[in-house]
């Protein structure tokens, strides 16, 4: 335990006096750590938003258009199952399913209503707020074009429990994992530097045993 307590506080001194190994251990990592943060990769941008049209009528493919032509969403069209393991993975912000009744048309006395059933992650309710907001909004303005009356048109939200992961999560693990190899690479490069700086040079002692033999 001695010796390897003693081993252990010789390479940390040889460690710590190399600099070029403290600058590209610690300086570097806290380096690329400070700018990756600053750039903030990890922030707000656009909402992916898959689309299950069941429906297949004109009154879907009026909707469905809206929604590509929003600058905000990143539309894309998925069924209800392939939608729903990318929301799980947190790879989908939203699922929009236009029921096969979809039709925007005044509803009759006790007639019930369509209804979209919009999907939801969880671990990203930035996007899906925004995200709910613009439907609500294309809806609102879908009935009121429709019938200049209250919308025609239910929502029904439901949310899928998706992976919490942000940038920072994927950041400092591959950080920590560099600092690991650069600590591994120096360790070897100085005990080999060690060992070479304590071999005897060969070429001397065979000038010296020479010019022994000679005398």
């Amino acid at each position: 335990m001695r010796q390897t307590a003693r081993l252990f506080a010789l390479l940390l001194r040889a460690y710590v006096r190399d600099r070029i190994a403290l600058f590209f251990s610690l300086v570097v990592p806290l380096m690329l750590m400070v700018i990756f943060g600053y750039l903030n990769l990890g922030d707000f941008g656009r909402v992916s938003l898959a689309i299950d049209d069941q429906a297949r009528n004109p009154s879907s493919a009026q909707i469905a258009q809206i929604l590509r032509g929003i600058g905000t969403l990143q539309v894309t069209e998925l069924t209800t199952d392939e939608a729903l393991v990318k929301l799980r993975r947190t790879e989908l912000d939203m699922l929009v399913v236009i029921p096969p009744d979809f039709a925007i048309a005044p509803a009759r006395p006790g007639q019930a209503v369509p209804q979209l059933v919009i999907y939801g992650d969880d671990a990203r309710p930035q996007q899906v707020a925004v995200g709910r907001q613009i439907v609500a909004q294309v809806i609102d303005r879908l009935s009121f074009a429709a019938t200049q009356t209250a919308p025609i048109i239910g929502v029904k939200e439901e949310t899928v429990q998706g992976v919490r992961l942000r940038y920072v999560d994927f950041l400092v693990p591959g950080i920590l994992g560099v600092n690991i190899m650069q600590l591994a690479v120096f360790s070897v490069a100085r005990t080999w530097r060690l060992a070479s700086s304590s071999r005897p040079d060969r070429s001397r002692c065979y000038c010296s045993w020479r010019s022994f033999s000679s005398t």
